[in-house]
Formats: C-alpha cells, sequence, structure tokens
C-alpha cells in the first residue's frame, strides 16, 4: 500500500514538473473591464466632436504659465460601464484633490476605445514640488503618474 502511494506521489510530482499539467485557480479572474492605453499628463485637452485630444506629454507644470494639469486616459476595451477617479497628491504625500467619479462606458456595450480625463488647477497656492495623481477604475488602481509643479 505505502508503495502505491509513494508512486503515484512520484507519478504526480513528474507530471506537474513537465509542465504537460497546469494546476490553475478555481475561479479564474475575468479579464480587466478596460485597460489603460496610455495615461497622458498635458496642460491642455482639446474637445473636437465626440472625441477630444490631448496636448503634448509633459512632466513639468508651472504655476501662472498653465491654468492647469490634465491627466487624460485612453482606454482599449471597455466592456460595460465603470467609474473612474482622480487622486492628486501633493509634494508632501497628502491627498490635495479628489475628484468625483467619472461614468466610463455604459452597461451592456463594449468600446474598443474610450477616453476621460480630469484637471487640477494650477493657482499659485499649489505648493511647488513632486506631485502625483493616481487614476482608480472601479476603486482600483489603473494608472498613476509624477509630475513637478514650478
Amino acid at each position: 500500500m505505502r508503495r502505491r502511494i509513494g508512486a503515484l506521489l512520484t507519478a504526480a510530482l513528474l507530471a506537474a514538473s513537465s509542465g504537460c499539467v497546469r494546476i490553475l485557480p478555481k475561479d479564474r479572474p475575468e479579464p480587466p473591464a478596460a485597460v489603460v492605453d496610455s495615461h497622458i499628463l498635458c496642460a491642455a485637452v482639446t474637445p473636437r466632436g465626440g472625441w477630444a485630444d490631448p496636448g503634448p506629454d509633459a512632466s513639468s507644470f508651472s504655476r501662472g504659465a498653465e491654468a492647469a494639469v490634465h491627466s487624460f486616459l485612453e482606454l482599449r476595451g471597455v466592456r460595460g460601464r465603470h467609474a473612474a477617479a482622480w487622486r492628486w497628491y501633493g509634494p508632501s504625500g497628502l491627498l490635495v484633490r479628489a475628484s468625483d467619479p467619472v461614468d466610463v462606458g455604459e452597461e451592456g456595450r463594449t468600446y474598443a476605445r474610450y477616453i476621460a480625463w480630469d484637471k487640477m488647477a494650477l493657482h499659485e497656492g499649489r505648493e511647488p514640488g513632486a506631485w502625483t495623481v493616481a487614476v482608480l477604475i472601479d476603486g482600483r488602481l489603473a494608472a498613476s503618474r509624477s509630475f513637478e509643479v514650478r
């Protein structure tokens, strides 16, 4: 009896190590409901019809020279309706601004591409230094970028 159990265990170990057998989790997670294709930080976003174009991607912004920092997302493969939210953190690491949730997508629909953005005003009261913006989709971190405010 012991010899059979030992032989079965040995066979199972050999099969698992040979790559022929894959043990998958019982509940496989679904693919993401939206994939961040690009995350651009820019000084302006220009709406054009049913779409919008971000300004050039930048990593540094000047108070007084630019009115705001825009965090512009281009998503792909958006299935269903989701909520995007932005969190803007100052140089000290404290949350300075939190956006209201923005609807992304629609129930029962799939989009090959989808855009969404938020902005933080750059006024003289904004602390200079290294800032971070984090984007959450359905409460989960989807993207983040660091930038400089001068």
